[in-house]
């Protein structure tokens, strides 16, 4: 074998080497995070960061305090307009209405119970072989609350017609965790066709009349008022029980 060839290979140090450009090894340059540093290479720049700078993190936090309070605020005042629907709101309780039924709310402390609640209709009488009852009255006994009094329209009595018809529920938004007992009352039926509105709940001063021309639920057009459409069907059921006997 001739090994002669290679008696004229040239060796070059890895200095060597550096110079001409070939072979060189990578520079390692590191940044120092604490003093916000810069590289440029070419048109490239570097900038060091600290750790988790910049960096977008997927958001875990949940609603503020003050939004969750205007939300229940919100939910609270959804609820009071509709108690007082057609009605009005009397400060311990309120009262809304539509075209066949009358709703009584009373508000009561936080943790009232239904056994704690006593409701009752009396002052009946008939009318047309219809019973009715002219008063109202609710209680809460442990806090004294009381509702109640002669209403401004009879209501219907008979046994199917929502006597027990009551509940107890949370009141919406109430910063004072308060509930309410709602009664709902079954108008009486002055004559076919006849819706009649009532302009308050219960006789009286002490409760805001309600403009019956101004009510959301009233069908367009005019018509008689509560108290002519009111008279004539007494008329009318006094007529009928006359020539009846």
């Amino acid at each position: 074998v001739d090994y002669s060839k290679w008696d004229k290979l040239e060796v070059s140090s890895s200095g060597e080497e550096e110079e001409e450009g070939r072979g060189a090894r990578p520079v390692v340059h590191r940044l120092d995070p604490a003093a916000n540093e810069e590289l440029r290479v070419g048109n490239l720049t570097v900038r060091s960061k600290r750790a988790g700078q910049g960096e977008e993190k997927p958001s875990t936090s949940e609603p503020s305090e003050s939004a969750c309070e205007i939300s229940a605020s919100a939910k609270g005042e959804d609820q009071l307009r509709a108690l007082s629907r057609n009605g009005a709101r009397c400060g311990s309780y309120l009262w809304s209405q539509d075209r066949t039924t009358c709703t009584l709310g009373v508000i009561v402390p936080r943790g009232s119970r239904a056994s704690e609640v006593g409701v009752e209709l009396s002052g009946f009488d008939y009318l047309g072989g219809t019973k009715r009852a002219t008063c109202l009255s609710v209680v809460h006994r442990p806090s004294g609350t009381r509702v109640g009094g002669d209403l401004q329209c009879p209501c219907r009595a008979e046994d199917d017609d929502l006597l027990a018809n009551w509940e107890l529920k949370d009141l919406a938004g109430s910063t004072e965790k308060e509930r309410v007992v709602l009664v709902e009352l079954r108008k009486v039926s002055v004559a076919d066709n006849v819706v009649v509105w009532w302009k308050r709940l219960f006789k009286g001063e002490d409760e805001p009349e309600v403009d019956i021309n101004s009510i959301e639920d009233r069908v367009q057009g005019g018509g008689q008022s509560f108290a002519e459409v009111w008279n004539e069907a007494e008329k009318m059921f006094k007529e009928k029980l006359r020539k009846k006997s």
